[in-house]
Order: structure tokens, then C-alpha cells, then sequence
């Protein structure tokens, strides 16, 4: 494949993955507990951008909006040392699968650190073949995505007591006040979390009265 040919391929798949993060993950809170701890996460439209492994003079904001409306065009993307093009494609093509960190029996680890930076959590699936690194908004102690890695040996580099299995997900929308959507949940042991957790959730759910499951 010619670089012109990945590129486009790499354009295209941006897109594809942009109807996937809009329709599963953009606009809405995530409530992930672990060890009796929990951590709220944020998928902002703004931060597409930053999972794709692209280079571009567009704000997030403008690009979100082309790749989900399918108008986003090869010449407003840009490879070199800082983006490069090998890691990018790789990127795009495991981006596909984001929406299984809101779904799946994935691990949580904390305190991660890398050359570049040091995120107090990562989201990474059993295989360690795909990691989201998750830094702190200012506002409200909430979580964004903000590194979306692709195997290597960043994987290695934390320790077994900083892993912990993911207990539950929950969700919600922009104005829902707890969180009412159950995602994923390794059991029904709600009454065991402590009290500042279950502020957090839907009286429904802590009774196991609805099990919201989403498909």
C-alpha cells in the first residue's frame, strides 16, 4: 500500500470510528469502580482527537465535527516524527474497539507512567493488546481520555498491586444526576461499596431492581 493509500485508509477509518464514539461513548459519564474505589470518566467530543494518533491544524472541536459528518479530508491531516504515520494507522485500526471499554471485563491501572506522562489511571483490556491512559479534568474530579495506546512495552512498566479487576460500569447522560445504566458488573454486591459509591448510583440499581444492561 502506497503512503497516499494509508493515508486515506487511515481518513476513512477516523471516520467509521467517529459514528462509533458518537453513538456509544460521546456526551456521556461513566462510573468505573474497582476495589471498592471508583473514578468518573468524561467522553468528550473534544477528545477524538487525541485517541487517533494523527497530526492536524484543526481544533478537536472541528475535527469531530468533519470525521462524524463524514466530510474529513486527507489534506487536513499531517504525519512526521511527533505523529507518525505507522503508529497512526495502528491507532485507527484498533480505535474500532473503544467502545469495549465501557462494555467489557477490562483491568484498571493506577498511577501509569510513561516517557511522556504519568496518568493516575489506565483503562486496558485482558489481552494488554489496547490501553485508554485517563487524566483529571479540573472541574468535579472528572476523568478524560487522553492517550490511546496500541500493545508495546508500556504495558510492563507498572507493577501487580497498581492492577486491579474492573468490579462495575455504570452510566449516565449529560443530565441524569446518578448513574442509572449498567454497562458491566461482575456481580450484584452493590450493598458491600462504600456509602460515598452508592451516592453515586440509582437506588434501582443498588437494589438490583433494574438491571439496565445496554447492548
Amino acid at each position: 500500500m502506497s503512503r497516499q493509500e494509508t493515508i486515506i485508509n487511515i481518513k476513512n477509518k477516523i471516520i467509521e470510528n467517529a459514528d462509533i464514539y458518537s453513538s456509544q461513548l460521546a456526551g456521556r459519564y461513566y462510573l468505573y469502580i474497582f476495589d471498592n474505589k471508583c473514578f468518573e470518566m468524561y467522553y468528550g467530543t473534544e477528545n477524538y482527537l487525541h485517541l487517533t494518533g494523527v497530526g492536524t491544524n484543526l481544533s478537536s472541536s472541528q475535527f469531530y465535527q468533519l470525521a462524524k459528518n463524514g466530510q474529513l479530508q486527507t489534506t487536513q491531516l499531517f504525519f512526521n516524527e511527533r505523529y507518525p504515520i505507522k503508529v497512526a494507522n495502528k491507532k485507527t485500526t484498533y480505535l474500532a474497539n473503544i467502545e469495549n471499554f465501557i462494555r467489557e471485563d477490562n483491568l484498571i491501572i493506577k498511577n501509569l507512567i510513561t516517557t511522556t506522562c504519568t496518568y493516575p489511571y489506565a483503562i486496558v483490556n485482558r489481552d494488554l493488546s489496547i490501553l485508554l491512559g485517563i487524566k483529571e479534568e479540573t472541574i468535579d474530579n472528572i476523568y478524560i481520555p487522553k492517550s490511546f495506546r496500541v500493545k508495546g512495552n508500556i504495558f510492563n512498566k507498572t507493577i501487580d498491586e497498581n492492577v486491579f479487576n474492573i468490579d462495575y460500569i455504570l452510566g449516565k447522560k449529560d443530565f441524569a444526576s446518578k448513574y442509572d445504566l449498567v454497562f458491566f458488573e461482575r456481580n450484584l454486591e452493590y450493598a458491600n461499596l462504600d456509602e460515598e459509591i452508592k451516592d453515586k448510583i440509582d437506588d434501582e440499581i443498588l437494589h438490583n431492581i433494574k438491571n439496565n444492561k445496554l447492548a
